[in-house]
């Protein structure tokens, strides 16, 4: 869907393919037909909802959302999801992600089956080309010509410290505080990449300690005060190591690039049954109630 709401008529013609007089036409048609002005037109300025604008566009997006979920109810039953979906996913997601992905196919498609392989983008992008997986939960970062990525949400890089390191008890934490402290890396691809981008946007090079690709072992270095490291949301909503000591997880006061992750899996596979209805039903009844439970975590700062 696409909305006016502060913007010019062209931009939104240009995003929608369309001339503007068409859109202008289109705008004209609608408030005829419903009998009030739906936006208010700014000279330069592009144009706003009115009350009656705003009221009606909420009515459109639960018609639409109905509509889709029509669409989706219509195709599952008309069986186009038997059998096995061989899917894969990125280490550090398939703990934030996979529980209620489960739950979702439960309830929506339960007449298909997840033959879950975890691992590194690498790998997951080889063994999708290679047919013996279908589509894989990843980061949103280096995808060849022949893959599509379908993004679903956005992820908080945040800093783990141990609990009595002296900047615990910060609401956020600068990287620059911590720029001589030694670091533990998370070396996973494309895990370490995105770290190094980060610290490089704001002019710093981490002071690398120890590289590790298990998350329990940072954890428990952190605990341990061995370090400090960075990860991203969907790695570490516990708050302790395995051994039970507890750890600090706090926002980054710096402005850095969100990172974001979505499903991948090869273009010439986008419109397949299985695969097409699988990404509605993320759609309709993943998408949001994970965007909800990473931003409690986050307000819980």
């Amino acid at each position: 869907t696409e909305t006016l709401d502060g913007e010019s008529t062209s931009k939104v013609a240009e995003r929608l393919s369309i001339t503007q007089s068409a859109l202008s036409d289109s705008i004209s048609d609608l408030e005829q037909q419903v009998g009030v002005a739906l936006f208010h037109r700014r000279k330069a300025r592009g144009v706003v909802l009115t009350g009656a604008g705003e009221a009606i566009l909420s009515h459109a997006r639960e018609l639409l959302r109905q509509s889709e979920i029509f669409e989706f109810e219509t195709a599952r039953i008309s069986q186009r999801a038997h059998g096995e979906l061989r899917l894969g996913c990125y280490n550090l997601l398939v703990h934030s992600l996979m529980p209620m992905v489960y739950q979702a196919v439960d309830r929506h498609l339960p007449t298909l089956g997840i033959d879950l392989w975890e691992d590194h983008l690498a790998n997951l992008q080889s063994r999708i080309r290679d047919s013996r997986l279908e589509a894989a939960f990843v980061y949103g970062v280096g995808f060849p010509e022949d893959f599509e990525y379908w993004p679903m949400g956005e992820i908080e890089p945040f800093i783990v410290l141990a609990a009595d390191h002296p900047l615990a008890q910060m609401e956020r934490v600068d990287l620059n505080a911590l720029a001589d402290e030694p670091f533990l890396m998370m070396d996973v691809s494309p895990s370490a990449l995105n770290t190094e981008s980060i610290f490089a946007e704001i002019g710093l090079k981490p002071k690398v300690d120890i590289r590790t690709r298990n998350l329990e072992l940072i954890r428990s270095l952190v605990a341990a005060r061995r370090g400090y490291s960075l990860l991203m949301l969907s790695a570490h909503q516990r708050t302790t190591s395995i051994e039970g000591k507890p750890i600090a997880v706090l926002p980054l006061a710096n402005k850095v690039t969100v990172q974001s992750y979505g499903l991948m899996y090869l273009k010439q596979h986008r419109d397949t049954g299985k695969i097409a209805l699988f990404r509605d039903m993320l759609g309709l009844h993943v998408v949001d109630a994970l965007r909800e439970q990473q931003q409690a975590f986050i307000d819980a700062f």
